[in-house]
């Protein structure tokens, strides 16, 4: 027997709110192949927990997302050694990103013909 619970259905209204990094997970991208970041959030909405999940590239054009994302958490430095075209590459512990606070900047959206809402942004808390 399943349990549902679709208390986090319904579109979050645009805005910045306070957020906190609940996991983050490397993985592929099964359009590119690219490697990517699924971070999920727990997002306060008038005082109600709601999860988001964003899937950030981690190399190239479309990697500013992950880059803003360190910004906003406290790793700029790290996000700099990243920039620099002949800095020393290292890994990232992506486990140091939960439990880290933030504001996150949400928009409206539309998926299937439904409101929804997306983030789009990433600022210290």
């Amino acid at each position: 027997m399943i349990d549902p619970d679709l208390s986090d259905i319904g579109a979050i209204e645009a805005g910045t709110y306070n957020a906190e990094i609940l996991s983050a997970t490397p993985g592929i991208a099964k359009s590119s192949g690219a490697p990517k970041l699924q971070v999920d959030f727990g997002v306060d909405y008038n005082g109600v927990n709601k999860k988001r999940s964003v899937h950030l590239p981690l190399k190239g054009a479309g990697a500013f997302g992950f880059n803003s994302l360190l910004r906003a958490t406290g790793f700029a430095a790290y996000a700099d050694s990243l920039k620099a075209k002949d800095g020393v590459k290292t890994g990232f512990d992506e486990t140091s990103l939960i439990g880290q606070h933030l504001m996150v900047t949400i928009e409206s959206d539309i998926y299937n013909g439904e409101v929804t809402d997306k983030i789009t942004g990433y600022l210290p808390a």
